[in-house]
């Protein structure tokens, strides 16, 4: 999740408390068991669970978590965005096996991926929190000023939502439907619940950082069981970590990888270099992939959609530039920056989805272009 989200304009906001929409195509066919604190939970291979959130979507995100369960421990991956929602996660892995957690992986530094590192520390004595050394220097510098937005930002939606629940009437002008009523009543129950959990919040660093590459190998079973902690470089951040088991050939990618829609922030994305990025999570072969927020995924569809999207806004946007064009002057020229066809494949024809294309595709896409070139300018001698 993006820093700009707390930023984002009143009107903005009200249009993006809706539902995020999932393909049925790209869903898993494992089966899921319903659980009431938000999530489901989706047996992706022997000893492995993913925690995939089950809520009606809006701006109010958390992060899918996954357990990696072995003889004598437990691996995790991500740490959900609040100490409650963390908790709730621990007990559900309790329900699956008393081991302990020994490693916690943080994919990148968004407050929805981290706020519960607390949490584990308290509940597993001796955990290692792990994140590349960039996402664990940015954490430490950004973090304590992204999750004041974050609880910020809820307790004025804690207001604002129950005036557009009591108003009945829905974004278009139109009377609420039951989905934009679900989104909202949803996001309420998030914000309020950060609310509630905004004084036992902190900011927790990772305890071990990865650079490139780190393996674990856990006992699972007759097998040895390898856990791959990967930093394939830049994209949704400068400091995203993917997890890879080679043997299940599954990847839980953070938000380097997310569905339907992208998911870019103009204030900390690398577009360019995120491209690479895929095409090195694609080439390691996985047959599953838990994305940071949205369904488990089977196959490349998506990622390869998601790439592409990336590509055209690289190839337009360096077009945009040799003409001379800013960023607010490309982004707003009629078919200076054409992803249409792009957003139809990805959002088709739902207005929620097209809306949040926009809000988290095109137009942060094009701007952090505009702020690497900037950033690289600057530091010319």
């Amino acid at each position: 999740m993006s820093e700009t989200v707390r930023r984002v304009s009143s009107a903005a906001v009200a249009l993006a408390l809706v539902p995020w929409l999932f393909g049925s195509s790209l869903i898993a066919g494992s089966a899921a068991a319903r659980a009431p604190s938000g999530f489901t939970v989706e047996t992706l291979a022997p000893g492995v669970h993913a925690l995939v959130r089950s809520k009606a979507p809006g701006f109010f995100l958390d992060s899918n978590v996954l357990f990696v369960v072995g003889d004598d421990d437990v691996v995790v991956v991500d740490a959900n965005l609040t100490p409650s929602s963390a908790e709730a996660s621990i007990a559900a892995l309790r329900k699956l096996t008393p081991k302990p957690v020994r490693y916690l992986v943080n994919t990148h530094r968004h407050h929805d991926h981290v706020g519960g590192n607390e949490v584990y520390r308290r509940e597993f004595p001796g955990v290692e929190i792990l994140g590349s050394s960039a996402m664990a220097a940015d954490l430490a510098t950004f973090g304590k000023t992204t999750m004041d937005g974050w609880t910020g930002w809820a307790t004025e939606m804690t207001a604002a939502i129950p005036q557009r629940l009591a108003s009945g009437t829905g974004f278009s002008g139109e009377p609420l439907s039951a989905a934009e009523r679900a989104s909202l009543e949803g996001d309420l129950a998030a914000a309020q619940a950060l609310v509630a959990d905004a004084p036992r919040m902190h900011v927790v660093t990772p305890t071990l950082t990865v650079t490139d590459r780190l393996t674990l190998r856990r006992s699972f079973g007759s097998q040895v069981r390898t856990i791959e902690i990967l930093a394939l470089g830049k994209g949704h951040t400068r400091g995203d970590l993917v997890v890879w088991l080679p043997q299940e050939k599954i990847a839980a990618t953070g938000d380097l990888l997310v569905a339907p829609v992208p998911l870019v922030g103009g204030d900390q994305s690398y577009v360019e270099e995120w491209i690479e990025t895929l095409g090195r999570l694609q080439a390691l072969g996985a047959d599953t992939y838990l994305p940071g927020h949205g369904p488990v995924l089977l196959g490349d569809t998506q990622l390869v959609l998601y790439r592409d999207f990336l590509r055209a806004v690289v190839e337009q946007t360096r077009t945009a530039m040799a003409q001379g064009l800013s960023a607010e002057e490309a982004i707003a020229a009629s078919g200076a920056i054409d992803v249409a066809s792009l957003r139809d494949r990805m959002a088709g024809d739902s207005p929620v989805l097209r809306m949040l294309f926009a809000t988290w595709g095109r137009v942060p896409a094009v701007t952090a272009l505009y702020r690497v070139r900037a950033e690289a300018k600057s530091a010319q001698p």
